[in-house]
């Protein structure tokens, strides 16, 4: 007697993601969404968290992938952001104006975006910067990561149409202390 075949075809858009699946196996295919939303809610449940990240950061493909690998190794999260300022350098002889960071800002801001994190404990960061050139951005995770030796960084850059601040911002995943007790 010859199989049925079966197979799924499955669009769900949210605020924060679109998921479209298409697979051959439906009953695989709805265990995979099923981990998808599973994982979902666990994050939903964190929202005052979430509020903290920027929509660029958490729309980008590679972080959701990495949020989900790490979420399944690790219950706890914590996140944070830092703002810093941009100095304007204009050259008259180029006729242009560029912004730059100043050192101090940075190691000040990197300060308190970590401040709050139980250092010790931090297994797996995604930072995100959001403003610079690369090659500044880069500076910045290595900041970073000189300050969480024993944590391993996944670094996210991407352009910003603000000009004026450079957005440092990170989800730190590791085996955390309860924050508050539950009654």
């Amino acid at each position: 007697m010859p199989q049925k075949k079966s197979y799924l075809r499955l669009s769900i858009q949210m605020e924060r993601l679109k998921l479209e699946l298409y697979g051959n196996n439906a009953q695989i295919c709805l265990k995979e969404v099923s981990k998808v939303l599973d994982r979902m809610i666990h994050f939903q449940k964190y929202e005052d968290y979430n509020l903290d990240l920027t929509d660029e950061f958490l729309a980008n493909n590679d972080v959701t992938k990495m949020m989900n690998e790490f979420s399944q190794i690790y219950e706890e999260y914590r996140t944070n952001r830092v703002a810093i300022e941009n100095k304007k350098i204009v050259e008259l002889d180029k006729g242009k104006v560029e912004s730059m960071l100043d050192a101090n800002e940075v190691t000040k801001n990197i300060t308190k975006l970590l401040f709050p994190i139980q250092r010790d404990r931090v297994k797996k960061i995604i930072v995100h910067v959001k403003g610079v050139a690369k090659e500044e951005a880069k500076k910045i995770t290595e900041l970073v990561g000189q300050e969480m030796q024993n944590a391993d960084i996944y670094p996210v850059f991407t352009k910003s149409k603000v000009s004026s601040h450079t957005i440092v911002e990170g989800i730190f995943f590791g085996d955390f202390m309860p924050e508050f007790e539950e009654d």
